[in-house]
């Protein structure tokens, strides 16, 4: 029994740390998705709910701008399968809906580890040291957290992983059914969220050079992988276009497009932003304490007992230490490609972490056995304390579980309630002021809503006018605690004056708590 034990003490810790994914997993279930970057779960949760067909997929529904109600950024495979399980499940309901979602999101967590499988079989990889990686895949905080969120993240990386697999197959065993499989998976990678697929590119760029450095350039073999990499590129290029016909379609996405100052300031950052050390070290410091918490210890104890010692003669002691820097190169130059993403959210690291995690790997494939159990348990101890708790902010535990009952949920819950109360299912909402362009009120309202940014509000309500909106617009509701930095009373007289311009406005509720403040007005027709 011992010895059984022994023999599979790898496998027992990566089925501990399945164990503990799922259970965060059952316990995240009826939460509403108000936690972290609520905004961004409640964007990706809308779209599922307004999906009604194949076409969606193409015409992606956003109820939250105006007409013509349809924002195509990423492509929602993701959003279109929650849809239809949760139809076909009986759980067309906003809290079933979130629960497949988030249970969704964590089977990709686990599908990833298929790719990841093959990929260890086809380069010879020892099956304790997959075990070793998935144990601390499966337990770090960035990745359970957000494989229980209503996120697309964990697909997107599902899907990477899995042309990453394809294109290192076709380069040992140069089939073509491999070489269209890793073109059709790298093209819905760039579709799906090409800020996640940006650095498994890069890795195949830097593995494919190492290809070419050990063996002898073979002309045929560059041509159909450039080839195959080349449609997946037109494809994207195809479908920006098309999306980028969408949002300028109106005035009141075209900020929206991809090709818009304001989006392409804020997808790829500015040269200052580029050059800004604190953008590095925050993103940095994230990687290690959300993805791999337990990296300085294991180079601390393996130096405190010799690490010269410790390691495995062998020559892949050279070919690690490439692969390190490779890493490393790699990750520093998806935060130089988007400064500004990855140092606003965190989730964006969900796409480089993993590569973190190999890192930790790799240390630990060097180490000899009486050293390494110890070390790979005391990882995966630190990823589960790095989760219910941060030294500096808010864990993601308490970024999850301390919304429920909280005043956010108390104000939220009110201000929802008025507005179910006050209108009905095809009325219109204009708002402004309540969290930017968030989706949180028109998800758990099933409204649609005219949202509006203060530098845009007299020319996106000229537009409600033009379009014939006013008339389908029953309620007014402007919250003036998401605007820092800005006097309420200043904000508000402001735009009620605007909207006096177009809406007859009666106010009939004033709703302050610790959280929002907002008034509520009837648009009299």
């Amino acid at each position: 029994m011992i010895k059984l034990i022994a023999k599979n003490r790898y496998f027992i810790l990566f089925c501990i740390s399945v164990i503990y994914a799922f259970s965060l997993l059952v316990f995240s279930l009826d939460i509403p998705i108000l936690e972290h970057h609520s905004f961004r779960q409640t964007q990706t949760a809308i779209i599922s709910w307004y999906m009604s067909s194949p076409s969606d997929l193409v015409y992606t529904p956003l109820p939250i701008f105006g007409p013509p109600w349809s924002l195509n950024q990423e492509l929602p495979i993701f959003q279109y399968l929650v849809k239809v399980i949760s139809v076909y499940a009986g759980l067309d309901t906003l809290q079933g809906l979130q629960n497949v979602g988030r249970s969704l999101s964590w089977v990709f967590l686990l599908l990833t580890l298929v790719p990841i499988y093959y990929l260890s079989k086809l380069h010879s990889i020892d099956r304790d040291d997959f075990f070793i990686f998935s144990s601390l895949y499966l337990s770090a905080p960035l990745y359970v957290f957000f494989s229980t969120s209503f996120a697309i993240e964990s697909t997107a990386l599902f899907v990477s992983m899995t042309f990453l697999f394809f294109f290192n197959r076709y380069l040992i065993y140069r089939k073509t059914l491999t070489l269209i499989l890793f073109s059709f998976f790298l093209s819905l990678s760039l579709l799906i969220k090409v800020t996640t697929a940006t650095p498994f590119l890069l890795l195949i760029l830097f593995i494919y050079i190492i290809h070419i450095y050990k063996d002898e350039f073979d002309f045929r073999v560059f041509t159909r992988l450039a080839i195959a990499s080349l449609i997946p590129i037109i494809v994207l290029i195809l479908w920006k276009n098309h999306a980028d016909s969408i949002a300028v379609s109106s005035i009141l996405t075209e900020d929206l497009s991809s090709s818009s100052h304001i989006m392409k300031e804020w997808i790829f950052g500015t040269i200052d932003d580029r050059i800004n050390i604190n953008i590095y070290v925050k993103v940095f410091a994230r990687i290690l304490l959300y993805s791999s918490p337990g990296l300085l210890i294991i180079i601390l104890v393996s130096l405190f007992f010799n690490y010269k010692k410790l390691i495995k003669v062998s020559s892949y002691i050279d070919k690690s230490t490439l692969l390190l820097i490779s890493i490393f190169l790699l990750i520093f130059i998806t935060i130089f490609t988007f400064p500004k993403l990855h140092y606003i959210h965190d989730y964006y690291q969900y796409s480089i972490g993993i590569f973190a995690i190999f890192f930790i790997s790799v240390l630990l494939h060097k180490l000899k056995s009486d050293i390494k159990l110890f070390l790979v348990a005391l990882s995966i101890l630190f990823n589960i304390l790095a989760f219910f708790y941060h030294p500096i902010s808010d864990s993601f535990y308490t970024k999850r579980f301390d919304y429920i009952g909280s005043d956010k949920q108390i104000s939220f819950e009110k201000i929802s309630s008025i507005i179910i109360e006050n209108t009905g299912i095809d009325d219109l909402v204009i708002s402004s002021g309540f969290d930017g362009w968030s989706s949180e009120l028109a998800f758990f309202t099933k409204r649609k809503f005219l949202i509006n940014w203060p530098h845009a509000f007299d020319k996106r309500l000229s537009e409600y006018k033009r379009l014939g909106l006013v008339s389908n617009i029953n309620l007014a509701i402007i919250c003036n605690s998401s605007l820092p930095g800005m006097s309420n009373e200043s904000i508000s007289l402001s735009e009620i004056k605007n909207m006096d311009k177009y809406f007859n406005l009666k106010k009939f509720y004033h709703y302050k708590d610790d959280v929002n403040v907002c008034d509520f007005y009837r648009v009299e027709k």
